[in-house]
């Protein structure tokens, strides 16, 4: 009786740990989602870039080669397959509304795009569960405006004769 309820006890953990993918990595890429608030406080924009390089480089354990077709990718590692992935067949792409205009305080909203072939493809080298959802980036680290005047120390005097003799101009500063 004890063997037969610890049986299946077993068979139930296995059972939950297969229904509910634990075991399986999953990524979330907003994790590796890098943005940078550049230039000033009113003409702001986003820099914005998805880490894959840091991706592949935390889940290297994950690569698998089994579904490597190097005729198609020209590589023969898996790295350097998800690499090829990543960067020209983009999988993941983020969308927003773009704009040089940014102030400090601004939300700027950020969806996913997918290309599922590519996703597939990512799959059978990338063995995890990638994760995305929308998201909210609030502009912050852009630089106050500061007025100034470029003519502040300039001292500039002209005088002369023009009407009978135009080079006899003089002018100082």
């Amino acid at each position: 009786m004890k063997k037969g309820l610890s049986i299946l006890l077993v068979l139930c953990t296995l059972m939950c740990m297969l229904l509910t993918g634990c075991g399986n990595s999953s990524v979330n890429l907003n994790d590796y989602v890098v943005i940078t608030d550049e230039g000033y406080d009113g003409y702001g924009k986003l820099s914005v870039k998805l880490d894959y390089e840091k991706l592949i480089e935390d889940h290297e354990d994950k690569l698998t080669d089994k579904n490597i077709d190097s005729s198609i990718f020209g590589v023969k590692t898996p790295k350097l397959a998800a690499a090829f992935v990543f960067e020209a067949q983009k999988p993941y792409e983020l969308s927003y509304e773009d704009s040089d205009t940014l102030k400090n305080g601004d939300k700027v909203e950020f969806t996913w795009e997918t290309n599922a072939n590519a996703i597939e493809t990512l799959k059978g080298i990338l063995e995890v569960n990638i994760k995305y959802d929308k998201f909210t980036h609030t502009v912050k680290d852009l630089e106050a405006l500061t007025e100034f005047d470029p003519f502040e120390n300039i001292d500039y005097n002209c005088g002369g004769l023009f009407g009978r003799q135009p080079w006899l101009f003089r002018c100082a500063h």
